[in-house]
């Protein structure tokens, strides 16, 4: 059998209800989460005032023998997240009902993916980002096939697809150097092509990783991987 660092062909029908499975479990994605968060945070950088809420969506593409994650390249601005991976998604505002409405709106706005193209299928654990001094909540959805996006180009650079294949992979994963508010850091980051994928992003994205993972597992890999 090959090992997870090869190439995976998905599984649709089982492997998406095996996730929806595994992130109804608070325990279990706890668990995910304080793995993740050996890799340490940033400093706080002197915030003074409480966090400030956000939500994000991890949506996921369904492709034949395959499952995407989609991403965005933040345009390049005066602030401490310009020209980062990021996944769709923002801070909360008073007329959101909710934080999963606060994605929702965020996704679309920002995407152009409405409500009724999202499968809404559960959440991961919130990552405090201590920069711009916000607690993110992601959600995870399935976004509905043949869906064209259509980019806020004020807020978003271009979409990125990574197949969960590509995660997985050993060596994608490493510790990097990088400068935040002028002082270096080292974090732990994944790369894919020419892009970083770090910070809070990087948190999540593990988080869910380690949700593949035990997907994999449950499954005995039999049916997920190319021969």
């Amino acid at each position: 059998m090959n090992s997870l660092n090869d190439c995976i062909v998905f599984s649709n029908s089982n492997f998406i209800e095996t996730i929806k499975s595994i992130i109804s479990d608070p325990e279990v994605v706890n668990g995910f989460a304080q793995q993740s968060s050996l890799f340490g945070s940033l400093p706080n950088f002197g915030n003074e005032h409480p966090p400030k809420n956000s939500a994000v969506f991890l949506l996921l593409k369904l492709e034949e023998n395959d499952l995407k994650i989609i991403y965005i390249k933040r345009p390049a601005y005066n602030g401490v997240h310009s020209s980062q991976i990021a996944f769709p998604g923002g801070k909360c505002e008073e007329q959101d009902p909710s934080l999963l409405g606060t994605a929702y709106r965020e996704t679309f706005e920002e995407i152009g993916v409405p409500n009724s193209q999202i499968e809404y299928i559960g959440e991961l654990s919130q990552v405090f980002v201590t920069a711009s001094n916000f607690i993110i909540y992601p959600f995870v959805g399935i976004l509905k096939p043949n869906f064209e996006f259509t980019i806020d180009k004020n807020e978003v650079d271009y979409v990125l697809e990574v197949s969960c294949s590509d995660i997985l992979k050993e060596d994608s994963k490493r510790m990097v150097s990088v400068t935040v508010q002028g002082v270096a850091f080292d974090v732990f980051a994944y790369l894919y092509k020419n892009e970083m994928i770090w910070g809070a992003t990087a948190k999540i994205t593990h988080q869910f990783e380690l949700v593949v993972r035990k997907a994999l597992e449950l499954l005995g890999n039999t049916a997920t991987q190319k021969a």
